[in-house]
């Protein structure tokens, strides 16, 4: 598994990925969806984050539930069921997605995921940065190694007009 804190305005994740062996991955993308650009991370099985992760892009998360009552479901590759998607929209939301795929509304500033989740909501209950509460979980998680990466949205130009 792997370590995901998500504040209003960025991700963060530790480097390593567990699927049987564990490797090295990037679990963290910017992605442009029908409602704007986000911020993406997530834990679990790989392929059904990446699945999690392209429906999101594809559809939106307003109506990624409708994809329950449509033609797409139920995709066989959602079987593992233990898979996390964190995102966080530019209007500062962060939203969690799971192999259920019914987008819910985080009301917090920040929140976690993964096998070093809990030990990264102690860090920042504690009064940790969120980098600090990912580096937390990399010592105390056997599943979570750095190091640290970190996405936000590039800023956004203004118009002058």
């Amino acid at each position: 598994m792997t370590t995901i804190v998500a504040t209003r305005t960025s991700i963060l994740a530790d480097s390593q990925a567990s699927s049987g062996s564990p490797f090295k991955t990037n679990k963290l993308r910017v992605i442009n969806t029908p409602e704007g650009e986000m911020l993406t991370g997530g834990c679990g099985c790989l392929t059904e984050l990446t699945f999690l992760v392209n429906l999101i892009e594809k559809y939106g998360l307003t109506k990624l539930w409708t994809l329950h009552l449509g033609e797409h479901w139920p995709p066989r590759i959602l079987k593992n069921g233990d898979t996390d998607v964190l995102v966080v929209t530019r209007e500062k939301q962060i939203w969690m997605v799971d192999t259920q795929v019914s987008p819910m509304a985080v009301d917090m500033d920040w929140y976690t995921t993964g096998t070093g989740g809990d030990f990264a909501r102690a860090a920042m209950l504690l009064g940790k940065t969120p980098h600090e509460a990912v580096e937390f979980s990399c010592e105390n998680d056997p599943w979570s190694k750095g190091p640290v990466k970190e996405i936000r949205f590039k800023r956004q130009k203004r118009d002058t007009a």
